[in-house]
């Protein structure tokens, strides 16, 4: 079972509003469950794409931070996206890393730190958990990215409808 998260067209990095997304391998048999699953690995799928494509443009990456409700509530998806990624994943501590991000800017340009570094340092909060890639279940996801690449290459031939 493999879906192809195209649901508006695909995205980032090679954006096409005329892609569709599809779910593929669907049987008598397929459960929700299994349907979900196989959103949670596209959705991740489409990441690891944009981490290849700004690794072939030169930029360095070497973990992410991930910030929100879902990366605080489910320690399964923050391992498969580390799994899938083939690296680190941290999971910030703060609930509200946006607004805290606002007041770490502000801070620094009413002059309170003197330069966005120093106010991080002082303003900052430390990563809640760390998720290090299970290299078995990476292979596994290699060949699951395989498909979903391959996946949309074949159905990127027909026109959108």
């Amino acid at each position: 079972m493999a879906a192809l998260d195209y649901f508006n067209g695909l995205r980032t990095p090679f954006a096409d509003p005329a892609q569709r997304g599809a779910l593929w391998g669907l049987t008598i048999h397929t459960t929700a469950p299994m349907i979900y699953r196989s959103l949670l690995e596209a959705t991740l799928f489409g990441t690891r794409a944009i981490v290849e494509h700004y690794r072939g443009e030169g930029v360095a990456i070497d973990g992410i931070t991930a910030i929100g409700g879902i990366s605080r509530k489910s320690e399964f998806l923050m391992q498969m996206a580390s799994d899938i990624l083939h690296m680190p994943l941290k999971v910030a501590a703060a609930a509200q890393t946006g607004a805290l991000g606002g007041a770490i800017f502000a801070a620094t340009a009413a002059k309170l730190h003197p330069d966005v570094f120093a106010a991080m340092a002082v303003m900052g909060s430390k990563p809640d958990r760390r998720y290090e890639p299970d290299v078995t279940r990476g292979r596994t996801y290699d060949r699951l990215y395989e498909n979903y690449r391959r996946l949309g290459a074949l159905l990127a031939q027909f026109p959108e409808r």
